[in-house]
Parts: C-alpha cells; structure tokens; sequence
C-alpha cells in the first residue's frame, strides 16, 4: 500500500470515529434530558408525556395510524396531504405491534418518535461537525460548534416536536451538505448522492415544488461538465437517469390522481390564501370538479387526507391561475402583504414556536431566544456573512460564488418559498419552518467567529515567524 494512501485511510477512520463519538454522545445526551425533563417537570407536560401541546396524530401533516395500519400499504399511494415519508416511518414503528395482534395507541407510536428523532438529532450533529471541520479545518472549532448545534434550544425544540420537520431539516442540510462536497470536489459518485439526497427530501416534505425540481435535470447536466471523464460515467448516467424518473414520479402521480402538480393537497389554499384572496360562493360553484379525482380520495380518508380537501385544493388552485391572468396585481398586492407578514413572524426565536417543556427549561433558553431572534439574529446572521467575505477577498469571493451558485441556489429559493408561500392569511407559522434552512446559518455565524480571531492573530503569528528567524525565541 502507497504511504499517501495509508495516510488517507489512517485519516478517514479517524474521522470515523469522531463521528461516532459525537453520534454516541449525541443520543446520551438528548436521551438523558428527556428522562430528566420528565422526572422534574412531569407536571407542566401534556398528560406527564408530550414535551409540547400536540401528538403526532393531531399534526395536519400526518394521518391517524390504525386507519393506516387498517388501509396497508396501497394508503401511500392515495395519501395527498403531504409526501409519504413521515406517515411510512410511522407505520413502519407500530407495524410489528400491528402484526402480533396488540393494541397500537398514539402514545405507543409517540414515545418510538421520540426515540426517532433522537437518533435524526445525533445524524445532524454529525452533519454540523463534517461541515464546520471543512470550512475550518480546525477539529476544535467544529468540536465547539457542535456542542453549541446541539445545545442550541431551537434545535433541541424541533428535536421534541412529532411531525416532520425535524427530518426535513436533517434531510435538507445533508443535501447541501453534500451538494457542498460535491462542488469542492466533483465525482461521479458525489453526484448521484446529492441527486439521491435531493430526491428524498421531495418524498419527506413539500419544501421544493415542481417550479424548482424541473430545474434539477439542468442542474446534473451542468454538474457532468464539472466531472472528469472516467470509465464508470455510463453505470452513474443510468443511475442519475433513474433518481430523476423517482423525482418526478410524485408529481406525475398526483396529477394522474388528483389534477395537482404540488406534493401536498394544501397548496391551494397557500395560493388564494396567500394572495388575501376570499373566494365567493359564486367564484366555487362556476368550477367543476372532476369526478375521478374525488373517486381516488375516497380509496383512503383519514382527517385532511379527505375528498373534501381534494375539492378545496383543486378549486384553489384552478381560482388561482384565472386570478394570475385577470387581476395579477390583485395577486402581487396579496403575495406582497403576505411577504411583509413572514418577514416579521420568520425572525421570532425557533424556540418560541409553541411551549416546550423541554427547551423552555433549560437555563440557556431565554439568553438564546436574545441572540437568535428579531433584528438582533438579521445583524449577527448579516454580519458573520460580511466577515466570511472579507476574509476571502475580491478574487475568492469571485471563485467561491461563480463555484458554490448552485447551494446559493437551493438554499436560497427554499427559504424564500417559506417567507412566500407559508402564509394563510393571517395565519403563518414561518418561525418554525425557517429551522430547516436554520443550520447553515447556525454554522456561517460560528464559521465567521473562527475567522475573526484568526485575523486577529495574524499579526501576532506574523511577529513571532519573525522573531524566529532572527533567534529571539526558539
């Protein structure tokens, strides 16, 4: 074996371990504050077990398990509300139970959700330690901005709340994450795990609709310049050819089913709401609804997942595209209004979403809630990004943006689609959805600190190189 190899080997398992370490120290930790969130503070939880007001089964997201568990598999296939992926994981953790003949309770499924995210907390530390240790290269820096992640009372918040969107913002970070590493080092191979990454997001959460997904195809054509030619490109053209087939089954199955191109039955109401639009009994009844599409509604109901909604969202959305060409600037005023009200609402702390009896407690909660929230977090986030630009200089910054586009790109038009498209009139709750693009704040803010006290030692290591030369120290 060739000695740079050896040392790469020797690298990559030491690597290894640090991550397993952080993962292991990750579900001890998270594990042992629940247990003493419990024992403490029993009497603020509700009925002495949910860390926050809701179960799991009264989210909008998600459907009630023993009609689930009833319907079987053939359920995903009609689920319309939202992707399948949270709904198949709850199945999957309550299918042996099922099978064995025992009683399947919410509380049964919950407490494994908990168990879940706990292991989805400790994958996102690991996510935080690789990205801080690239952009470092500096192992205590990316030890401290873990522990800070992880500490971190919003992403604890999300970590205790039984719906998807902590997965989605795992699965969101890892895909710019990876996309990262493939732009720093393009492979074949880096490729199809950011595409395969990308595509699985789209089965776990409506975050990226079909106006940004028919640009990925476009997105892999230009990333296969970026790649050497090499023998295996055939093999990963098949691959990628593939995962794009997967991309856009979704929508093509929910357009065969229920004439909409969105993942969730809700993005009607997004529309016209989001647009300060109120619909007239007149506007809805000169709508007609397809039969079939009410048909296949009616083949799996459980709470939203319902003909009802299915009528609702395809109106909407047929109301929607006559307003967009009869009155577009009745529908920028609308859109406009709505933007300005998430502005406002998306800066409240993640952590305030809704009480949390876990992070609520901890000590750190309220000084957290003062820095990574209003104004306060706009300058620290405006700030850290104004350092990180200055260290680089006008011909990295040139190289680093003409490279790094694309993550700009997604992560950009994901967030802008939540400051756009989460309102319902009055109703928003961008202050909780911001947490899936959150992280790579999180981690430019630490990432500008290191920078910062790097400057400011320079002429400090630069007088000491020099006192060395000349023998004044050793």
């Amino acid at each position: 074996m060739k000695l740079s190899a050896l040392l790469r080997w020797r690298t990559a398992l030491s690597g290894s371990r640090q991550v397993i370490a952080i993962c292991v120290v990750s579900v001890i930790f998270l594990f042992a504050l629940e247990q003493h969130t419990r024992s403490r503070f029993q009497e603020r939880m509700t009925e002495h077990f949910y860390f926050q007001q809701y179960r799991s089964e009264d989210m909008q997201q998600t459907t009630e398990i023993n009609k689930l568990l009833g319907a079987g598999p053939r359920a995903f296939w009609y689920l319309h509300i939202q992707p399948p992926v949270l709904d198949v994981l709850r199945y999957l953790l309550v299918l042996p139970d099922h099978l064995l003949g025992a009683d399947v309770t919410g509380r049964l499924l919950d407490g494994r959700m908990y168990v879940l995210l706990i292991l989805v907390y400790a994958a996102f530390n690991a996510i935080a330690y690789l990205w801080l240790l690239d952009l470092t290269s500096s192992t205590t820096c990316a030890l401290v901005g873990t522990a800070l992640w992880g500490l971190y009372p919003g992403n604890l918040a999300m970590a205790t709340l039984l719906e998807s969107t902590y997965l989605s913002a795992f699965l969101i970070s890892l895909m710019l994450y990876l996309l990262y590493r493939f732009l720093r080092n393009p492979s074949q191979q880096g490729l199809l795990a950011w595409l395969a990454s990308f595509v699985f997001i789209t089965y776990t959460r409506s975050a990226y609709q079909i106006h940004v997904t028919i640009f990925i195809p476009l997105l892999v054509l230009i990333f296969q310049r970026r790649i050497p030619i090499s023998l295996d490109r055939r093999k990963a053209v098949v691959q990628g050819s593939l995962l794009l087939l997967l991309l856009f089954a979704l929508p093509v199955k929910q357009y065969a089913l229920y004439r909409t191109l969105s993942s969730t039955s809700y993005a009607g109401q997004h529309l016209i709401e989001g647009s300060w639009y109120r619909p007239t009994p007149d506007d809805l009844a000169s709508i007609a609804i397809p039969p079939r599409i009410i048909a296949n509604a009616e083949q799996f109901i459980s709470k939203r997942n319902s003909p009802q909604q299915v009528k609702i969202n395809y109106s909407y959305e047929h109301l929607f595209r006559q307003l967009l060409v009869s009155h577009p600037r009745l529908v920028a005023a609308g859109i406009w209004r709505s933007v300005r009200q998430a502005l406002w609402i998306i800066i409240i702390p993640t952590q305030n979403f809704q009480p949390n009896t876990l992070s609520d407690s901890l000590y750190w909660s309220p000084l957290s809630a003062r820095i990574f929230g209003g104004r306060r977090y706009v300058a620290l986030i405006t700030a850290s990004l104004g350092v990180i630009a200055l260290s680089l200089g006008r011909r990295r910054l040139w190289w680093a943006m003409s490279t790094y586009w694309p993550l700009a790109f997604l992560f950009s038009v994901g967030l802008i689609t939540i400051v756009v498209g989460s309102n319902r009139y009055d109703w928003t709750e961008a202050e909780r959805l911001k947490f899936m693009y959150e992280m790579p704040l999180f981690l430019s803010i630490v990432w500008a600190v290191h920078v910062g006290l790097q400057i400011r030692h320079r002429p400090f290591v630069r007088r000491m190189l020099r006192l060395k030369e000349v023998g004044v120290v050793g």
